[in-house]
């Protein structure tokens, strides 16, 4: 029996290689885009909650240019929509 996803240190892992779902999975959007919580401090969980969880598991990834790609697209987003 083949798997087609295996869960790895909290991360899932496609036979194809790609991580796309594990970087989309990866969000605390319903807190950073709360306009009533100050922007300051919504900058402060990401940096220190959102941003060092993104590539976490990151050793069992194939590092390939559209993933580059995909985790500084993931950044800008983010922080667009928490202005």
């Amino acid at each position: 029996m083949i798997q087609e996803h295996f869960h790895y240190l909290g991360d899932v892992i496609s036979c194809g290689g790609g991580v796309e779902s594990a970087v989309r999975d990866r969000r605390l959007v319903s807190l950073l885009v709360n306009h009533s919580i100050p922007l300051e401090e919504r900058a402060k969980v990401y940096c220190a909650c959102e941003r060092p969880a993104l590539p976490y598991a990151a050793e069992t990834w194939t590092l390939m240019v559209r993933l580059e790609g995909l985790l500084a697209s993931y950044d800008h987003k983010m922080l667009r929509y928490m202005s």
